[in-house]
């Protein structure tokens, strides 16, 4: 299979994220991919048959530590896992506030100076790009504030 042509399936995503349960549609297209969360627990409410959350989990987990995670280091990682990705964009609406980002390689690079692309396996980018800018609360922190709008 050609693989610009390659269809990703959205469970492959999901498992990439924190808080995947919370995870409303993921979207595949023209080798774009666009995540929206669920805004409340009554959406989720509406749109899950076996709901394993509660409210309280659902309103206690999207801490600023998890978002900049979210924003950040899981869109990043996506890009790193699937090269052919061109951009993703995410939407947060949480404890009334709207985060969104549009994230692409071009972008990290200006940022932080690294070519994702060049790693050849995880470790590889784990010791040499996550470990560095992502897993560092400061360094990310920098990132988020740099790349993610908050409306």
């Amino acid at each position: 299979m050609n693989q610009h042509n390659k269809i990703i399936d959205s469970d492959e995503i999901k498992v990439l994220f924190d808080g995947k349960s919370f995870i409303k549609t993921v979207t595949f297209e023209d080798d774009n991919i666009s995540i929206l969360y669920y805004e409340t627990y009554e959406d989720m409410l509406q749109n899950s048959e076996k709901l394993l959350i509660t409210e309280e989990e659902f309103n206690i987990f999207f801490t600023p530590t998890t978002i900049e995670k979210i924003m950040i280091k899981n869109t990043s990682d996506i890009l790193f896992k699937f090269p052919f990705v061109k951009n993703i964009s995410i939407t947060l609406k949480t404890n009334n506030y709207v985060y969104s980002a549009k994230l692409n390689k071009t972008l990290i690079y200006e940022f932080t100076g690294v070519d994702i692309g060049k790693f050849n396996d995880s470790n590889e980018y784990k010791t040499n790009f996550a470990s560095i800018h992502l897993d560092k609360k400061e360094i990310r922190n920098k990132l988020f504030q740099q790349i993610v709008n908050i409306d």
